[in-house]
């Protein structure tokens, strides 16, 4: 549904945190900008994050249904509207299993998680060529060693092949 799809926008299409994202309250959330801010990270810190257009797309539509399901300013951006759990907190149990069942929906064979949604925003940076220390800011990463376990690998791929294309520095003869 339009919840899932703007849950996943948040955590892919920004790189947050399965926390981060269960926290946001609307106000957290500037649609004309497509940024998302992130209060009391992991670290205690808070960060201004950008998000995709398509992933924006995704959070504007569930937006605006969230309040013609009657929730409000003051409700979690990602609550419930069950009749008899209307506006609590989703919890991380049900966002785990949601998005198993979406990945197996779309006949995935990987495991898909929460964290692994980061992992892959991360990546996806780096291959498009961020900057790591970029990269460390939207992540909320304390240390850049953090954000190089994350697309580290990524970087001896383009290393190697580098190198594949440098000038022969020695000729026979």
């Amino acid at each position: 549904g339009a919840r899932l799809r703007a849950l996943i926008g948040v955590m892919y299409g920004g790189g947050l945190r399965i926390g981060e994202a269960l926290a946001l309250l609307p106000k957290d959330v500037d649609l004309d900008r497509c940024t998302i801010r992130v209060l009391n990270g992991k670290n205690g810190n808070n960060r201004l994050v950008g998000i995709d257009p398509s992933s924006c797309s995704f959070i504007a539509t569930w937006m605006e249904r969230r309040i013609a399901l009657g929730l409000t300013q003051r409700h979690r951006v990602f609550a419930t509207y069950s009749a008899n759990a209307h506006g609590k907190p989703i919890g991380q149990r049900y966002v785990r299993s949601a998005l198993a069942s979406a990945a197996l929906k779309a006949g995935l064979d990987k495991r898909v998680h929460p964290h692994g949604l980061r992992h892959s925003h991360a990546f996806g940076l780096a291959q498009r060529g961020t900057p790591t220390h970029q990269i460390q800011k939207q992540l909320g990463h304390v240390n850049l060693a953090t954000t190089d376990d994350y697309v580290g690998h990524l970087a001896n791929e383009e290393v190697v092949e580098a190198m594949r294309n440098q000038p022969a520095w020695f000729r026979e003869g």
